[in-house]
This record gives C-alpha cells, structure tokens and sequence, in this order.
C-alpha cells in the first residue's frame, strides 16, 4: 500500500488531496490529536480513444440517362396507274365476239406513278407487287351473258376474275340496254409481269357488243377501265 504523506499539524477542517482522494481533517475532542477523513474518492477510468469517422461516400449524380431515338421511316406513298379504253364522241366501241376469252381492249393512261408499269398495245406491264385490283367494262345489245377477266401472260394464269354478269335484251336495238362487268382482285407478284384484260360473251354483237355511244355534250366515250394501286 503507498504511503500517504498527511500535512503535518493540520487545522481542523483542513482539506488534503492526494491523487483521487480528497481527505478532511477532523479533531476529536479539544486537544485530541484529531484525524484524517477520507471525505471523497474520485475514480474515474482513462476514456478510450475514439474511432475515427470514416469517409462520406461521394453521392452519385442523377441518372438521366436516355436512350437514342429510332430513325424514322420514310411517309408511306400510295402509287396507282388507270388505263382506259377511251374513243371519239359518238364511237361505239367495237364488236364482241363470243367463244373463248378475248382482248378488252386499252388505249389510254389516265395516270400512272407506279414506276416500271406501262401500257402499250393493250398490254400492262406491272413490276414487283402487291396489288389492288378494281375494273370495269361495258357490253351491249346481244350481249347476254358475260365474264371479264385480269390475264397474267407471262405466267398464263388469272389475276382477277369478275362477277358473273347477266343483261337483257329483245333484239330490237332500241329496247336493249348495256351491262358492267365489274372486276375486283387482289394479287401479288415476285418479278415484272405483262397483263391483258380479257372478257367472254354468251353471243357476239357488231360494231357496239363492247359499247354504244352515249354521244352527248361532245364528251369521249369510255368503254372500259382499269385501276391498279401498288400497296407494297
């Protein structure tokens, strides 16, 4: 144990500290030799170190990342050709013959923006395609029944078909009346082709079995039609 080194001839009430004690001295009786109190222990354990504070992260930046935007395509473009058979005021339009298909004719390109597509001596060259198909022809006077088609002659196959139609007639040309043949298809080709567009009659009508003249307001007479829009 270490020895304590008191003051000597203290006072009463006199206050000692030695290291984490603190002592009073006290008499105890008038002339008595009095002694030391211990009045308070202060222990107090040595604080241990304090961690260091680590770093603060770095905060990141907001993503605002956005990806590229497609290309656009290119606006979609409709393109179309109409030829037609198309005559003089007041011509008929020609003499049908009935058997087995025959040529419709076609003279005239109304339009035409399908590029490689052409009309010449009634033939319709179309390239590459697919296509909407919508015709029509007229037929007159002994003209019963009647078919009209769309002919692919490279392939020698048909296109389009028309309705079966039927007219009527009583023989006497001012009681007979004209009949359309409507021609509607849908087709697709892989390389260019040449077309015709053919009819097929129950009887053959002269000069006018493939139209008579409306002669009015000095106008051309139109006798049949054909439309063709490219759609891919």
């Amino acid at each position: 144990m270490a020895t304590i080194n008191f003051p000597t001839s203290p006072t009463d009430g006199q206050v000692f500290t030695d290291g984490d004690h603190t002592w009073v001295f006290s008499s105890v009786g008038a002339g008595g030799p009095g002694a030391w109190k211990l009045q308070a222990q202060t222990v107090t354990g040595p604080t241990g170190p304090t961690g260091a504070t680590g770093p603060t992260g770095a905060t990141g930046a907001a993503s605002t990342v956005t990806g590229p935007t497609g290309p656009t395509g290119a606006a979609g473009t409709t393109t179309m050709a109409i030829f037609s058979y198309t005559l003089a005021a007041n011509t008929a339009g020609g003499t049908a013959s009935s058997g087995e298909m025959r040529i419709r004719p076609l003279n005239t390109t109304v339009v035409n923006t399908i590029s490689g597509c052409s009309l010449s001596s009634n033939e319709i060259t179309l390239p590459a395609g697919t296509y909407v198909l919508r015709g029509w022809g007229i037929f007159y006077g002994a003209i019963v029944r009647n078919r009209t088609g769309f002919y692919n002659l490279t392939d020698e196959s048909w296109a389009a078909y028309s309705a079966s139609m039927t007219g009527v007639t009583s023989g006497t040309a001012s009681n007979q009346s004209s009949t359309i043949s409507l021609l509607n298809g849908y087709f697709t080709i892989g390389s260019s082709k040449v077309f015709e567009y053919q009819y097929r009659t129950s009887a053959s009508d002269s000069t006018d079995g493939l139209g008579f003249p409306a002669n009015m307001d000095s106008v051309d007479e139109i006798y049949s039609l054909i439309e063709l829009t490219k759609v891919a």
